[in-house]
């Protein structure tokens, strides 16, 4: 249920403090100037957006592994460094999912 594509909806994510929320891409939140969004695959593929030093949005990609309630993302910047970050999965539905980051 993870695979898909989402993005986060700003106003739930703060109504608990240190929670991201996230639905389905295909879900209209109207206009933001820059909304979160990740993508799983299959095979372990995934991609996030990133915001750039000049406003610019872009996708990097990378791989993730999912243990239990944990999800670890290891992407490629286009600079060539590599970036991680791992969440805890609070929730998931088919229209939710909500994340908590971890502090490495």
């Amino acid at each position: 249920m993870l695979e898909g594509s989402w993005h986060m909806d700003q106003e739930a994510s703060g109504a608990v403090e240190g929670v991201d929320v996230y639905v389905p891409s295909s879900v209209d939140l109207g206009p933001a100037r820059f909304r979160a969004a990740m993508s799983f695959g299959p095979g372990s593929q995934c991609t996030l957006r990133r915001l750039a030093p000049t406003d610019a949005h872009y996708f990097i990609e990378g791989t993730f592994t999912r243990e239990g309630g944990r999800v670890a993302m290891t992407l490629s910047e286009k600079d060539g460094s590599t970036v991680e970050f791992d969440f805890d999965v609070l929730s998931l539905k088919p229209d939710r999912l909500e994340l908590r980051p971890l502090s490495k």
